[in-house]
C-alpha cells in the first residue's frame, strides 16, 4: 500500500468472507435458541450517556477507570460507547416501561466497545450476545437462564469435554458487606505480597482481588475464605436450590469460590462457562443476578438475570458447520440468457454467479476464482434444443439437461 493508505486502528479487526459467515450464523443460532425459551429481541444505540455506565459499575471498576470511550458531543454531554449491553436494556426497561409486562425476557447482539490490551479472542470492538430475565426474584429464573446459556454453547458444536459451567453465590447485599469485610482482614496479613493492582484494590474493593491473574495474588487467593460459609441461610437456600435445579437438568458444573465477576451490579447467583482450550483467558460466557440494578438506575424494585456471551471467543472454539447453498457458475454468450439462467436458479435455492461474453474457456477459468460447484454452459446449440449443460467441478462430469432438471443432478 502507498504511504498515504489508509489503516484500521489497533486492537480491532474486519469480519470478512468466511468469519463474516461464521458469525451470522453464530447470530441465527443465538436467535433461534432464544426464540426458543421466548426471549424477545432488543437493540439498544451504541452510545449512551456516561452515567448510565458509571453508577452501576463502579467508579473504581477497570472498565470505567481504564476501558471505557467516553467523549464530549457537541452539545456538551459526556457520551460512552456501550462496553456492555446490560445497562442499556435495563435503561431501555425503564424507559419504556417495559416492566408493566412481566415476565420480560429479552436478548441482543452487536459491538461493544473496550480499551483494553489487544490479545487473542480480545478486542477494543468486540460483539456480544446477551439475554436478560426480569421477573419476581426466584431461583427458577437463574436456572432457566443457564439453561438457555448452555442450549446456545451445544448448537455451536463445541466440543463437550473442553468447557464446564464455574459458579458461585455472592449473597445478598448484607452478605457481601461481611464478606468484603472478612477479605480485607484476610489480605491485611499479606499486603505487602499482592501485586500493584490488588494492592489498590484491597483499598476500593477487595472482592476484586479475586479475579487477579497475577502470579503473586494467585497463590494467595487459593487459601482465601469463602463467602458460602458466610452466607445468611436464606442465601444458602437459595444458592442450595439453584445447584439442586442444575442437577435436575444433568448440568456439569464446579463451585468456585474465587468466582466473583468484574462488575458492582452482580448479586447472589454468578457463573462462567469457562473452555479448556482458551488459555489463561478461558471465560467465554458469563453473567449472573442482580437485584438492585433497575433500582440504582431509576426504575422500580425489579429482579433480573443474565448473560453475555463473547462472539470472538465463541469462534475459537466452535465448529459451526452451517447449511451452504451450492453455487453455479452461468456462462454464456447472451446476458438474456444468463440472467434468466441465472434467476430460476436462485428461485430454487441455488446461489448463482453470471459470467457473461463469447470465450467460454476464458469465463470457465475466470469463475473458478470463486470456487463454484457447478457451471451451467448455455450457447447457440443449448438455446435451439432449450437445454444447458451441467459441469460438475469436482468430477469434471457434464452431462447435458433441461434447467428444470438441475436440481435432480446436483
Amino acid at each position: 500500500m502507498g504511504q498515504d493508505s489508509i489503516y484500521k486502528q489497533r486492537g480491532v479487526k474486519d469480519l470478512i468472507l468466511d468469519e463474516a459467515k461464521n458469525y451470522q450464523e453464530t447470530v441465527e443460532i443465538f436467535l433461534k435458541t432464544a426464540e426458543l425459551y421466548n426471549f424477545k429481541l432488543i437493540e439498544t444505540p451504541i452510545f449512551e450517556k456516561e452515567i448510565l455506565f458509571k453508577r452501576p459499575l463502579g467508579d473504581d471498576s477497570d472498565i470505567v477507570t481504564k476501558e471505557m470511550y467516553t467523549f464530549e458531543d457537541k452539545g456538551g454531554d459526556k457520551i460512552t460507547l456501550r462496553p456492555e449491553g446490560t445497562a442499556p436494556v435495563v435503561r431501555s426497561v425503564i424507559e419504556n416501561r417495559l416492566y408493566e409486562k412481566l415476565p420480560l425476557k429479552l436478548c441482543y447482539f452487536g459491538p461493544m466497545f473496550r480499551y483494553e490490551r489487544p490479545q487473542k479472542g480480545r478486542y477494543r470492538q468486540f460483539h456480544q450476545f446477551g439475554a436478560e430475565i426480569f421477573s419476581e426474584k426466584s431461583p427458577f429464573q437463574d436456572v432457566e437462564g443457564i439453561l438457555m446459556a448452555h442450549d446456545f454453547i451445544k448448537s455451536l458444536s463445541i466440543n463437550p469435554e473442553s468447557f464446564k459451567l464455574h459458579i458461585n453465590s455472592l449473597g445478598n447485599e448484607d452478605d457481601r458487606k461481611r464478606y468484603t469485610s472478612l477479605l480485607k482482614q484476610y489480605f491485611s496479613d499479606y499486603f505487602d505480597e499482592l501485586s500493584e493492582i490488588s494492592r489498590l484494590r484491597f483499598h476500593k474493593n477487595p472482592l476484586r482481588i479475586l479475579d487477579s491473574k497475577e502470579p503473586e495474588d494467585i497463590k494467595l487467593i487459593e487459601n482465601v475464605p469463602s463467602i458460602l460459609d458466610t452466607m445468611c441461610q436464606e442465601s444458602k437456600d437459595y444458592f442450595a436450590a439453584v445447584i439442586s435445579m442444575l442437577e435436575q437438568n444433568g448440568i456439569n458444573y464446579e463451585i468456585d469460590k474465587c468466582l466473583v465477576r468484574g462488575l458492582d451490579y452482580y448479586t447472589e447467583t454468578i457463573f462462567e462457562f469457562k473452555s479448556t482450550e482458551l488459555g489463561s483467558q478461558s471465560t467465554f460466557l458469563a453473567g449472573g443476578r442482580y437485584d438492585n440494578l433497575v433500582k440504582l438506575l431509576g426504575g422500580p424494585e425489579l429482579s433480573g438475570f443474565g448473560w453475555a456471551a463473547g462472539y470472538e471467543r465463541v469462534a475459537l472454539i466452535s465448529k459451526i458447520e452451517g447449511k451452504k447453498n451450492k453455487l453455479i457458475a452461468v456462462i454464456s454468450d447472451s446476458a438474456k440468457d444468463a440472467f434468466n439462467a441465472a434467476k430460476f436458479l436462485r428461485e430454487e435455492g441455488f446461489c448463482a454467479e453470471v459470467f457473461i461474453g463469447e470465450s467460454f474457456k476464458n469465463l470457465l477459468k475466470k469463475s473458478l476464482k470463486i470456487s463454484p460447484d457447478f457451471a451451467v454452459f448455455i450457447g447457440e446449440n443449448e438455446r435451439k434444443t432449450n437445454t444447458v449443460q451441467l459441469k460438475n467441478l469436482t468430477t469434471k462430469e457434464q452431462i447435458e439437461t433441461k434447467l428444470e432438471e438441475i436440481k435432480n443432478n446436483t
